[in-house]
């Protein structure tokens, strides 16, 4: 046979075994391939179980602390001022106000003196309501001093044009000694609080607490829980409302 003749035959034989190859091949990739396309969307399926999980986690702990279920914490045992709320997560742009109580529930919040962390993240007005407005996301501390105490609160910013969800709006203090138990909304009246919140001892007293729908207190009352003198409290109509951010100038 010819040197030609057979250079042509390997020629053949090369594509002949190159083809063979190909269609061996594409059944091939093409199962690689959807073993990848499955791998993704096991990836993605976990993700979204993950964060629906998160989501049920805390809407159930809400849904207990709201419905008197939540065991609850204790705060620091020498704490005696308090700002309520006392954590605050908003968005950029957006203004929240804060009241300041002492361990007998008076109301200090005209009185005391207000300052904030950081002046680039958010402005502070402490004429009226004490309000800060938002600028920029990050973490702000809001401190309220009267003689020789100090309280905070903790403000977390957020971007976007939404809260996500399972987002603490604001919470309240929890006074040293009791466990938060329950919140109830309150009848609707013209002056009166959006909110009672209800605190327990291990001794049974309860605490209870009138907030505004924005977590702000407006009086706190002890109740024993054993018979005793009850002071009862003073009617909302006799102190005035504070005002809402919305009626207070920035300076």
């Amino acid at each position: 046979m010819s040197n030609s003749a057979t250079a042509g035959s390997q020629r053949i034989r090369y594509f002949v075994l190159l083809g063979l190859a190909t269609i061996a091949a594409g059944p091939m990739q093409a199962a690689a391939a959807q073993q990848s396309a499955d791998s993704t969307q096991t990836q993605t399926r976990t993700a979204d179980t993950a964060k629906a999980a998160a989501r049920k986690a805390k809407f159930d702990e809400d849904r207990r602390r709201l419905e008197g279920t939540e065991p609850g914490v204790t705060s620091n045992p020498g704490q005696t001022l308090f700002i309520s709320p006392c954590k605050v997560g908003m968005l950029i742009g957006d203004s929240h106000s804060f009241s300041v109580f002492d361990i007998d529930g008076h109301d200090l919040t005209s009185s005391a003196e207000w300052s904030w962390s950081d002046s680039s993240l958010a402005s502070f007005a402490s004429r009226g309501a004490p309000t800060i407005t938002s600028k920029y996301p990050g973490t702000v501390t809001v401190y309220a001093r009267t003689g020789n105490q100090t309280a905070e609160a903790t403000v977390t910013i957020f971007p976007g044009d939404k809260l996500a969800i399972g987002t603490v709006q604001w919470d309240t203090p929890v006074i040293p000694g009791y466990r938060g138990v329950k919140f109830v909304q309150a009848v609707p009246t013209a002056n009166g609080p959006d909110i009672y919140a209800s605190d327990i001892n291990d001794q049974g007293d309860m605490l209870l607490r009138a907030l505004l729908s924005d977590g702000r207190q407006l009086w706190m009352r002890k109740f024993p829980a054993h018979g005793g003198s009850i002071k009862p409290p003073i009617p909302f109509s006799a102190r005035p409302r504070v005002p809402s951010p919305s009626a207070q100038p920035h300076p």
